[in-house]
């Protein structure tokens, strides 16, 4: 009996059927095991009771029907198990300080509940925690690059370097310091990056390139570099997932220069020049379906 594969598949269960009447007795079977013992293999393993996590994620998709949907807060209660508007309302202040009516209106930050999955131990969907933010209008000054699987940020530090003895290379206008970013773009002839700093505004006779990003809204994950990086990509890649139904992400031709494509964008925080920390904010637009 492969024990992983059916805990996991009692997971997908709860995920398909998080919004309906979740039967914990095909729950269990699926699980490979009685009700009993799986309640107290899970609350074991997640260090969380059932009833306790089942209940976080419904009010973690009751925080993307209240953003991203119009159905009324009393439809969205029934949906996530809830007999009145008043017990959902308090549910949901309880988790995240606000209430359902206070998440439609604002963009404030809220940390989602992600789904848990089992290897051997549980892991947590690595815990990738999204934050939904709109952003105005950013304006980068840097260089554009199309990646042949070399060293992409190759042509910004030689030019970079440059700064000290060209005032053509200096950089003005900076918003956040030295904080690089890369926008990568991935179209069908290929992947292409821009790569620089955000600023104010343009400046006149420099050697820099400009990339104006529309104003929009992004989904915000914190990558760990001190780790493997490759599950946390694979979470991000399973929130998309999740939520296909209801949202896509923003395809831009970066100001005229490429084919529309999808397009991703990564900020390293630097403390000083190139002094890299290793946690990298990896921003996704997106738009409503």
């Amino acid at each position: 009996m492969n024990v992983t594969k059916n805990l996991n598949a009692a997971m997908r269960y709860i995920e398909k059927h998080l919004l309906d009447v979740i039967d914990y007795n095909v729950l269990a079977k699926t699980a490979g095991c009685s009700e009993y013992q799986f309640r107290r293999m899970f609350s074991h393993l997640a260090d969380i009771s059932l009833n306790e996590y089942v209940r976080k994620r419904r009010l973690s998709a009751a925080v993307e029907l209240l953003r991203f949907g119009d159905e009324k807060i009393i439809d969205i209660a029934l949906k996530c198990g809830y007999s009145s508007p008043d017990s959902f309302g308090k549910a949901f202040f309880v988790q995240y300080g606000i209430t359902p009516f206070v998440c439609r209106k604002s963009s404030e930050v809220l940390k989602a509940f992600p789904p848990l999955f089992f290897q051997l131990s549980l892991i947590g969907g690595i815990k990738m925690d999204c934050n939904i933010i709109k952003r105005s209008e950013m304006l980068f000054e840097g260089c554009f690059i199309k990646c042949e699987g070399g060293n992409d940020w190759g042509l910004w530090e030689e030019m970079d370097s440059k700064e000290a003895s060209d005032p053509k290379y200096a950089h003005h206008h900076l918003v956040n310091g030295h904080q690089a970013y890369e926008i990568r773009f991935y179209t069908k002839n290929g992947e292409y990056a821009f790569i620089g700093l955000e600023v104010t505004h343009e400046e006149a006779d420099v050697a820099w390139e400009y990339l104006k990003i529309p104003a929009a809204e992004y989904a915000v994950f914190d990558i760990n570099q001190k780790i493997d990086t490759r599950p946390q990509f694979e979470g991000v890649n399973d929130w998309l997932d999740e939520h296909k139904d209801i949202l896509k992400q923003m395809e831009w031709d970066a100001g005229g220069r490429i084919d529309s494509s999808v397009f991703v964008i990564c900020l390293y925080d630097h403390s000083g020049k190139y002094a890299e920390k290793q946690v990298m904010e990896f921003l996704i637009p997106i738009v409503k379906k």
